[in-house]
């Protein structure tokens, strides 16, 4: 394996492993570990070199995360090293078939489609900093007209009049016309041109607003493309259906996207944006650094454009966050129960980091994946640095040539004692480049063995400080017999790569055994990042892993999941999920607010927070680090549009529906067209204004998400836990045993508690006494494992008990059995009763299944979050109901006491749903 690039003092080589060319290695960057975002792997899935799946059918799929033209060609990112001739370096990679799409000037970096073939010629030339995959981008989804037109009071500010006119509204997504079939696979039948006919979208032959959609740019023909971003102008013609429309599409790699950001807004093109909105992130935009589309958002937003992003749909078990803890590896392995003898070595040389967020330790995590499976993106808090390490002019040059009678040729760099303490760079390439499998070996002079680097092709590298004058030994030999021409160097390391630690994924079954690594080499990649696309098994457990040694930089891991993979251990709920472009300084990111009773922010939205931006897009550490509070706002999402996506049966229509930030985003994006036309046009409004001003118009919200909780008198009742969805492959908190907490604080015994599930969800669907809903029941029904879980139910089971409280004398009884459509063995109301008396100082955790006692599914389900137990607002009226669940405790010879579920409604921010829903009548009309 390639060697590191580090910081000055500390030499680090990755030999070659055991097994690593077999199945077993399946994910190994081999042959590329210098080619950043997996470009490595999808090269040597495609030269064969290795196995994409591993004997226990794990599967990597770095080509899902590719992008190519019709050529075949890839797309990647190719930045040049500092002070290179940037006119010439383009005419070389030209000269290399490279086609480029978009350009970065201030980093240098070139966006565009190169021939996989010369993906090893690009890394080889002198003059390249970093050369990486462009990875495939993530759309956030989730006579038509939107439930968030009512729910947000956006009709009533149309009936005073103001309908966005003379507001130009512009939109980002994957395309805008150019589907043939929809989301589920079936022809898609429905153009732009049924939506203007239907009024859907504005253009000739609409009544309302005459003026076509300005398309600025679709993808290309090769990409794919759902018309989501029709979609969101479908949305943003319900809301505001005056103002005038653009799109253009955010696919092609992210500095064309950041290009069209630019374009949307350019006050001089044909669109000439007041309002941009776009529903698209990269999975490689940095965690902790602005980026070049951060860029272009700030530089937008200062010409006054207001710029809205959805937040992203990693809400559901998708988030893990952690400051860096590396425990010793082979201690922490045997701990974990991970077996390593097949693990490389130097990609754990710096240990394991504790996986386990709380008090314990535990250097595995297990991850859950359905059949389809999903991506795992893995950052830490070093800077990008595209340019990659400095390098100075060669100390040593050499040619040489691999024959069956010279197998090993080697040759003699000499170092002074003025050479001793510097970072260098031993590297070594087949001429022509990347053709020969090489294996560079260095040995110091006084024969040790300081490398043996094997990647599985050309060019090989190591660096190391010199640590004595004299003769180093360089030998070249070839993987298995290869024979060929090469090229030998030694280079002075003038500056390191800023990228300071690199972090590996290794990945095991459940029973421990190695299955294969993620392994780039950060430091030379320039990125902080590892990311991979799994699929094959329906659960394995990650390990990450630091590679060398020395002072550590990285300080935080971050580990975001996309798709249908789920963290099932350690799943931290609130962990920061919102990332990238979304957090720039002039961007407004969006939550997604459920339009359907029980009203509460959608289980997917992604989690924010306080989020520590560290560094600038050219990787130079801020003097000071910026909090950016993410996400501002909330709006609905699921709202009908003519074709996209599926139709909800929660809804009395059928059109379909549209779910995810992704429509949440161009509901907000035009509500402030409409506050900056009744503020008095473009310009009226600057965008920090328009911003505070829909974060001080949101309806009061829960400020303690995933929490409620609930005191009577020294009793005092806790519950925690997410949404989680009963039709997802993992059950979330319906099955967490320990959901429920009783803590007897008072002076008195607590022989029994009864929970009234009528009085629980208080905006559910269901009607008792014309104003109170149906409320929850209980649903101690056996539990299969097998997903979909909503015909499941969960026993009552103790979790946990303190202050001497024996788990066996704490049993639930269940009585009034709950009427259609709740099922025989659902219940409105439970008894937890203690055979030896819930003492004073004693606790008690334990977990039932919860459900809505009507869903609007066709069933009782669903309804496993603590904010359903607790007081929620009533919508669009915005009255709150402070109390929820209701309980009662009985005290032997005395009377019983009452409590209920209460969450904290009111004002203020939360890192969940921002500072609320946004109410456009007060946003716009000021009432």
């Amino acid at each position: 394996m390639t060697a590191l690039l580090t910081p000055a003092g500390i030499s680090v080589a990755q030999a070659s492993a055991p097994g690593v060319r077999g199945a077993s290695g399946v994910g190994r960057a081999e042959g590329g570990g210098a080619l950043g975002n997996g470009l490595g792997r999808l090269l040597a899935e495609a030269e064969g070199s290795v196995e994409r799946r591993s004997a226990s059918g794990l599967r990597i799929d770095q080509e899902a995360l590719a992008i190519r033209d019709g050529e075949g060609r890839v797309l990647v990112e190719v930045t040049p090293r500092e002070g290179a001739d940037r006119t010439a370096y383009r005419a070389e990679l030209e000269a290399l078939g490279f086609i480029v799409q978009a350009s970065d000037p201030d980093a240098g970096t070139l966006e565009g489609f190169l021939p996989l073939a010369a993906v090893r010629q690009v890394a080889a030339l002198r003059d390249t900093g970093t050369i990486a995959q462009s990875l495939r981008p993530h759309a956030t989804v989730g006579a038509a007209t939107s439930q968030g037109v009512a729910l947000e009071r956006i009709d009533r500010v149309q009936q005073a009049g103001i309908d966005g006119e003379g507001i130009t509204i512009g939109a980002l997504s994957d395309s805008y016309d150019i589907a043939t079939t929809t989301v589920t696979g079936e022809p898609l039948g429905i153009r732009a041109a049924d939506d203007v006919a239907s009024g859907d979208l504005p253009g000739a032959g609409n009544p309302v607003n005459p003026e076509p959609v300005v398309v600025l740019a679709e993808p290309t023909e090769e990409e794919e493309g759902s018309d989501e971003g029709r979609a969101m102008l479908q949305i943003a013609h319900d809301v505001a259906p005056a103002a005038k429309l653009c799109f253009a599409t955010a696919f092609g790699g992210l500095l064309t996207f950041a290009q069209h950001v630019r374009d949307l807004a350019d006050d001089s093109g044909p669109c000439a944006a007041d309002v941009v909105v776009d529903d698209v992130i990269y999975f490689s935009e940095p965690f902790f650094s602005d980026s070049a589309l951060s860029d272009a958002i700030d530089d937008v937003a200062a010409e006054g454009v207001h710029y809205f992003s959805s937040a992203g749909n990693q809400g559901h078990q998708h988030s893990w966050d952690a400051p860096v803890r590396l425990l010793p590896a082979e201690e922490a392995a045997a701990g974990a129960n991970l077996d390593l003898a097949d693990v490389d070595p130097a990609l754990y040389s710096g240990g394991l980091q504790d996986m386990d967020p709380g008090d314990g330790t535990d250097a595995a995590q297990t991850i859950t994946l359905s059949e389809a499976g999903g991506l795992l993106n893995v950052q830490w808090d070093d800077p990008v640095d595209l340019d990659g390490p400095t390098l100075g002019e060669p100390l040593f040059t050499a040619t040489g040539e691999i024959t069956a009678a010279d197998p090993e040729p080697s040759f003699t760099f000499t170092a002074t004692s003025e050479d001793v303490g510097d970072l260098v760079l031993f590297r070594t390439d087949a001429i022509p480049s990347g053709t020969t499998d090489l294996i560079l070996t260095v040995t110091a002079p006084d024969g040790t063995v300081l490398a043996e680097i094997d990647t599985g092709s050309s060019p090989e590298l190591y660096s190391t400080v010199l640590p004595q004058a004299g003769d180093y030994t360089i030998t070249i030999s070839g993987f298995m017999g290869a024979q060929g021409d090469f090229t030998v160097e030694v280079l002075p390391v003038v500056a390191p790569s800023q990228v300071s630690t690199d972090f590996n994924l290794l990945l095991f079954d459940m029973e421990g055994n190695f299955l294969g690594a993620v392994a780039d080499i950060n430091t030379v990649t320039g990125r902080p990042s590892e990311l991979v696309s799994l699929a094959g098994l329906p659960e394995f457990q990650l390990a990450i892993s630091r590679a060398g040694t020395g002072p550590l930089g990285a300080t935080r891991l971050r580990n975001v999941l996309f798709n249908d993979a789920y963290f099932t251990e350690y799943s931290v709920s609130l962990a920061p999920a919102v990332f990238g472009h979304a957090t720039a300084r002039g961007a407004t990111a969006v939550g997604a607010f459920d339009p359907f009773r029980p009203y509460l922010p959608e289980y997917f939205t992604s989690p924010g927070g306080d989020l520590q931006i560290l560094f600038d897009s050219a990787g130079n550490r801020l003097p000071t680090p910026e909090t950016r509070r993410v996400p501002q706002v909330t709006a609905a999402d699921g709202g009908n549009t003519t074709f996209f996506a599926q139709d909800t049966v929660r809804d009395e229509d059928t059109q379909p529906n549209f779910f995810g930030t992704s429509a949440a985003a161009p509901h907000a994006a035009a509500i402030a067209a409409l506050a900056l036309q009744r503020s008095g046009g473009p310009g009226s409004l600057s965008p920090d204004d328009l911003r505070r001003r829909l974060e001080r118009s949101a309806f009061a919200h829960d400020l303690d998400p995933h929490h409620s909780e609930g005191t009577a008198h020294g009793l005092t009742i806790t519950a925690g836990g997410p949404q989680g969805n009963e039709n997802s492959p993992v059950p979330g908190s319906m099955t967490d045993p320990n959901f429920f907490t009783a803590t007897n604080t008072g002076t008195e015994p607590l022989s029994s508690i009864t929970f009234y599930g009528e009085s629980g969800s208080p905006t559910a669907l269901g009607e008792r006494f014309g104003f109170l809903t149906d409320g929850m029941v209980f649903d101690p029904r056996p539990f299969d494992g097998v997903a979909p879980f909503r015909n499941d139910g969960f026993p009552f089971t103790v979790g946990s008990t303190s202050g001497g409280l024996a788990a066996d004398s704490v049993t639930a009884s269940f009585s009034e059995p709950a009427a259609a459509p709740a099922v025989e063995g659902q219940y409105r109301r439970m008894t937890v009763s203690f055979a030896d008396g819930l003492q004073p100082g004693q606790s008690v955790s334990f977990g039932v299944d919860r459900d809505l006692a009507v869903s609007g599914l066709g069933g009782a389900e669903e309804g496993n979050g603590a904010d359903e137990l607790g007081g929620a607002t009533f919508l669009p009226s915005g009255i709150p109901v402070p109390f929820g669940m209701a309980f009662t405790a009985e005290r032997p010879g005395g009377y019983p006491l009452w409590g209920a579920m209460t969450n904290r409604l009111g004002s203020g921010w939360t890192p969940l749903d921002g500072y609320g829903l946004i109410n456009a009548e007060r946003a716009v009309l000021g009432h």
